[in-house]
């Protein structure tokens, strides 16, 4: 009898350890664009840079690249094969209080690049003829967010993404509550191109001016007064065409739709002086 309820516990021991063993553990998880999973422990998100996740037993480091990255889980990993649930509609989340710089924001826009950033903090290091700053960011959120964003204390904001440029920064102190925030994103390459034309545009029209009154005060052959005056026009249509492309290309935003008592228009407080809301 002895025996027999000695084995009984022994296989009972035995059966609890297995199940110990079997249950999953806690990790992040990585979903990639392709429709894979990958599974471990993060050490590493560089937004647009990489991922590095420690996986398999011996704890092997894998580095993702950050286009592969649909999005990150951190904690319990789903079942293999199945995808993660969906994000409940913010409809049916429960209201908020009404507290400013507290607000539920949901981004409306057709890149689903588009991220909101915070601005932690700036670091400026002074050399002996020189300087340089350093801004330390983190990801609130990626399009559509639906998220409850704080910044009662002034954080500073702006939306960033791949090939767009970084809109205008902002603030949530004058917000509250639920908040849909339309962005268009602009182009990184239009902004890029917008730059160099503007500054040879601008030399361009200079130099014509110039030499349209050097040619009609020297009475210059009517030759040199229209050459002169037609580089003059050359250059001033590169400096409105770069102008216009640095327009179209910038990242733009708009909040909507707001109470006109959640939003004051025009300069709000920041935690290194007044903003500008664009």
């Amino acid at each position: 009898m002895a025996l027999l309820l000695a084995g009984l516990l022994l296989g009972a021991a035995r059966f609890a350890g297995a199940q110990a063993a079997a249950a999953p553990r806690v990790e992040d998880t990585v979903f990639l664009k392709t429709g894979d999973v990958v599974r471990g422990s993060l050490i590493a998100v560089e937004p647009d840079e990489r991922v590095v996740i420690l996986v398999g037993e011996q704890g092997a480091a894998r580095t993702l690249a950050w286009s592969e990255v649909d999005h990150i889980e951190r904690g319990d990993a789903p079942p293999p094969g199945r995808p993660p649930p969906p994000r409940a509609p913010a409809a049916s989340a429960p209201p908020l209080p009404s507290i400013p710089g507290l607000a539920r924001v949901h981004i409306d826009t057709d890149d689903p690049q588009v991220r909101l950033i915070k601005l932690v903090s700036t670091d400026v290091l002074r050399g002996f003829r020189s300087y340089s700053v350093t801004r330390h960011v983190e990801v609130v959120c990626r399009a559509p967010c639906d998220e409850v964003v704080d910044g009662r204390r002034g954080e500073v904001f702006y939306f960033s993404g791949k090939d767009m440029p970084d809109s205008s920064e902002f603030t949530l102190l004058d917000v509250r509550g639920d908040l849909a925030i339309h962005v268009d994103s602009g182009s990184t390459l239009q902004s890029r191109i917008a730059g160099p034309m503007m500054v040879l545009g601008g030399i361009a029209v200079l130099g014509g001016a110039a030499a349209t009154v050097a040619a009609f005060k020297t009475d210059s052959s009517d030759g040199v007064k229209a050459g002169s005056l037609t580089f003059n026009v050359l250059g001033a249509s590169v400096l409105a065409t770069g102008i216009l492309l640095r327009v179209l290309g910038r990242t733009t935003y708009e909040f909507v739709p707001l109470l006109p008592a959640q939003r004051a228009p025009g300069a709000q407080a920041g935690p290194s002086g007044l903003l500008w809301r664009f």
